[in-house]
């Protein structure tokens, strides 16, 4: 009879076992063992993510308006708000996308917040009503895909830390194991799972902890001190500086997008110098929006 652990990897290799249910199982095996950075993710999966969300949730798409004479139409121009807004967070659950994906259709949208359609539309008359997102299906696919191979990785990770399990439960010995070895899978490091938080877009720690705002707050310390070395001209420097200040004041509130909107204005002539930046305070921007 298979173990616990050999189960769920034959689970997650079967393209016809639900991710929902897969979780499920996930979370069985994790509080048991408990490991709360496991249960945590499982139940964000699950249950959506209400706040940031990892890498792999984090997707670029096409920005629409919606004209009632003609439907979707393109939003066109170099608009760096645009660009920000074209990175979506795709918070919803696992069962939601895959009912989603059991329609039909070839793409789908997210729409933008009231407030960002005024930021996109600064300065033109006549906003429109409607502008979203949208995201070919591929992406929905693949983010459900990443969800199974996460969990194949860890329960694979599992079974060399010698944790296996008999019918549903785990030896004191096997509990001790998950408490003290520490498991590596791709980019997440910790007790297992301490979750996806590497790259330009990072913006979750399944952890007990949600550091975003300290990942921010890191990047305009970085921003600043390159502005300051970097920036010849008094009066130039003074203006990026205050707007860095801004968003420092404004982390995590929907204000944080003026003083984004500020940097962006006042650096024409040092895009070079704030370039390296612009996708952590996009990051930023979306989920501040």
């Amino acid at each position: 009879m298979p173990s616990l652990v050999e189960e769920l990897q034959r689970e997650a290799l079967d393209p016809n076992t639900s991710i929902p249910a897969l979780l499920r199982k996930v979370k069985l095996v994790a509080v048991k063992l408990r490991l709360s950075d496991m249960t945590e993710w499982v139940d964000a999966e699950l249950n959506g993510f209400d706040g940031p969300a990892p890498d792999y949730r984090v997707r670029r798409g096409d920005v629409r308006w919606w004209n009632p004479y003609h439907g979707w139409l393109p939003v066109n121009g170099a608009n760096r708000v645009m660009d920000v807004i074209s990175q979506k967070r795709v918070g919803e659950s696992v069962s939601a996308l895959e009912a989603l994906l059991a329609g039909d259709g070839d793409e789908f949208h997210i729409p933008i917040s009231s407030d960002m359609v005024k930021k996109l539309w600064e300065g033109q008359p006549y906003p429109p009503d409607k502008v979203s997102v949208w995201l070919p299906r591929g992406v929905f696919v693949d983010i459900l895909d990443k969800v199974r191979t996460k969990v194949l990785d860890w329960a694979l990770e599992l079974e060399k830390a010698g944790i296996m399990g008999d019918d549903i439960s785990f030896s004191p010995v096997e509990k001790a194991k998950a408490e003290t070895v520490t498991i590596s899978i791709g980019t997440m490091q910790g007790n297992f799972l301490a979750g996806d938080v590497s790259g330009d877009n990072a913006r979750a720690n399944l952890g007990s902890t949600d550091n975003s705002t300290n990942v921010i707050g890191d990047t305009l310390t970085q921003l600043g001190e390159a502005i300051t070395s970097r920036v010849e001209n008094a009066q130039e420097r003074e203006t990026l500086l205050a707007a860095v200040q801004e968003m420092k004041d404004a982390k995590g509130k929907a204000s944080f997008a003026a003083g984004y909107q500020k940097l962006i204005a006042a650096a024409a002539n040092h895009m070079t110098v704030i370039a390296p930046f612009i996708p952590a305070l996009g990051a930023a921007l979306v989920g501040a929006g």
